[in-house]
């Protein structure tokens, strides 16, 4: 028996066909809510992107994992923060002078970059629904907890992984977080507040930004668009997620009823 189920939101909860959680995907939701089942949203996104996403609001997630385990938050409460040390976003900027990384920054509520490319990419990838704040000399003085870089594998080398931990997309885009964060630890995080056996939790997702959510629950589900390397770590794959996946996961896994 499930007592709680966490959520990748792009391209498994959110379909990036047209930017829109289907209706079957919200229902299977509250079904869940309904028989006391848990939900959390894992993302890799922070507060400001689900709120231009509309997606805050819409569904009455339990917990929210920010920024792919740096930022916790329990019934709108934050119970947990992982910010980069003041001198790694030091580092990082001097980098980003010298061999142009063109990087977003994230913090807990807004974005920041200074770079076209960098913001030009993000739009082309994700829609126009945010404004970046350009002014990047802030983040010095700001709590960050991730960023991308956009500057493909050979200027990547020059970031040292001792310090932080790279997810490679593609070997353009780089997601960059503190080396001991993560999807997992937030899940981990998540379990002990309330209580709950990673047994009785299953996670869904897709790439492998999930990878290390997919170690820390007791049942794994790849959506049918997951990576090849997702679905090899997985317990079980579902279809598209523009073909409700998670919907007919559920019902397959007999959690909700059809």
């Amino acid at each position: 028996m499930f007592r709680i189920v966490f959520f990748d939101i792009d391209n498994t909860l959110m379909s990036h066909t047209d930017y829109q959680i289907s209706d079957k995907t919200i229902d299977s939701l509250n079904e869940l809510k309904s028989e006391n089942i848990k939900i959390v949203a894992c993302t890799g996104r922070n507060e400001q992107e689900l709120n231009g996403l509309g997606i805050i609001g819409k569904i009455d997630f339990d917990a929210y994992i920010f920024m792919a385990g740096q930022l916790v938050s329990v019934n709108n409460n934050i119970i947990f923060k992982n910010p980069f040390d003041k001198l790694l976003i030091e580092e990082i900027l001097t980098l980003d002078n010298q061999y142009k990384l063109e990087c977003l920054f994230y913090t807990e509520n807004q974005l920041y970059s200074d770079s076209e490319i960098a913001m030009e990419k993000y739009y082309e990838d994700n829609g126009h629904f945010i404004e970046f704040n350009r002014n990047v000399e802030e983040i010095k003085n700001k709590d960050c907890y991730e960023m991308s870089v956009f500057c493909g594998e050979t200027k990547a080398k020059c970031i040292n992984k001792k310090y932080f931990k790279m997810i490679d997309y593609l070997g353009n885009c780089y997601d960059i977080f503190p080396s001991n964060g993560g999807k997992g630890k937030g899940v981990k995080l998540v379990l002990e507040y309330f209580g709950i056996d990673k047994t009785e939790a299953l996670c869904f997702g897709d790439s492998m930004n999930d990878f290390d959510m997919f170690e820390e629950v007791g049942f794994s589900v790849a959506m049918g668009n997951a990576s090849e390397q997702l679905k090899n770590k997985s317990d079980y794959v579902t279809t598209h997620v523009d073909d409700n996946g998670i919907y007919n996961a559920l019902i397959d896994l007999g959690i909700i009823k059809r």
